[in-house]
Order: C-alpha cells, then sequence, then structure tokens
C-alpha cells in the first residue's frame, strides 16, 4: 500500500510538473477543510424512520439529524459558522505562539501540520476525515482565541 502510494505521488508529480501538483495539493487541502459539517449526510439516501414520531421534541430531533430532514441544511449552517470560527481561532493560536514559551502548543501545531500532510498525501480530498483530528484541532482553536481575547481585556 506505502509503495502503490509513493508511485502515485512520483507518478503525478511527473505528470502534472511541480507547480500544478502544488495546485493540486492545494486544491485538495481547500476540499479537506471547506466544510464545517464534515459532509454530514452527503452521502447515501434518505431513510425514512422505521417509526413514527412519538411527539414534537422527536420530530425536530429528526428534522435535524436524519438525512433528508426539513431543517438538516439549517444545522449544516451552524456547523459551517463553528467550523469557521475554529480555523479563525487556529490561525489567531499560530500568530501568538511563542516556541519558547508555550511548548505543548507547538506540539498541537505539528500534530496539525501532520494530519494535514497526511490528508494531503494518503486520503481523497473529503473534510470527513478530519474527525479524527479535532482533538488537536479545537484546544488549538480555543488557545488562540483566548490567547487574543485576553490581551484585548487587559488594554
Amino acid at each position: 500500500m506505502a509503495q502503490y502510494s509513493s508511485q502515485q505521488i512520483s507518478k503525478r508529480l511527473n505528470t502534472l510538473g511541480f507547480v500544478s501538483y502544488l495546485q493540486f495539493l492545494a486544491g485538495k487541502q481547500i476540499r479537506n477543510t471547506d466544510r464545517g459539517d464534515f459532509s454530514w449526510g452527503q452521502e447515501g439516501i434518505p431513510q425514512p424512520p422505521f417509526n413514527r414520531t412519538k411527539g414534537s421534541l422527536q420530530d425536530r430531533i429528526r428534522s435535524v439529524y436524519l438525512i433528508g430532514g426539513r431543517h438538516q441544511v439549517d444545522m449544516s449552517f451552524y456547523y459551517q459558522v463553528v467550523w469557521l470560527l475554529a480555523l479563525v481561532g487556529i490561525l489567531l493560536s499560530l500568530v501568538k505562539v511563542n516556541p519558547v514559551k508555550d511548548k505543548w502548543v507547538s506540539i498541537l501545531i505539528l500534530s496539525m501540520l501532520g494530519a494535514f500532510l497526511y490528508l494531503l498525501l494518503f486520503e481523497g480530498g473529503r473534510s470527513r476525515y478530519l474527525i479524527q483530528y479535532l482533538p488537536t484541532l479545537i484546544p488549538l482553536s480555543a488557545w488562540g482565541w483566548y490567547v487574543n481575547t485576553e490581551k484585548n481585556i487587559e488594554n
């Protein structure tokens, strides 16, 4: 499997050239990180529930979370807003990091970069593969927001 991946990377690099390969990787990275709902409900077909709802709360939950639910698009919008806030927090943490003082943040940043490199080289360019890296991305984002709001509160 590793040999096949290496051959595919070499073949693609020779076919596209260096600049075009970088453009390919940039497009793939955008596809990796563009969806805050991690493609929830994008694949598969809508499934009707097995049982009728027993109340309005159950009906509301189904309309939000079931594939093809009436309010699934609304929930995807909220996920996207939260994801954009998380990405901004990650960018803020990249700007404010002090590698000597904040070693644990440096470890999270290196973990994030390693995850993105792995996804670029070996995965298919879907945002759902990012789910396994959320335990790294969320603390990094929270730290970025914390550091920036802390300095604004002091001033």
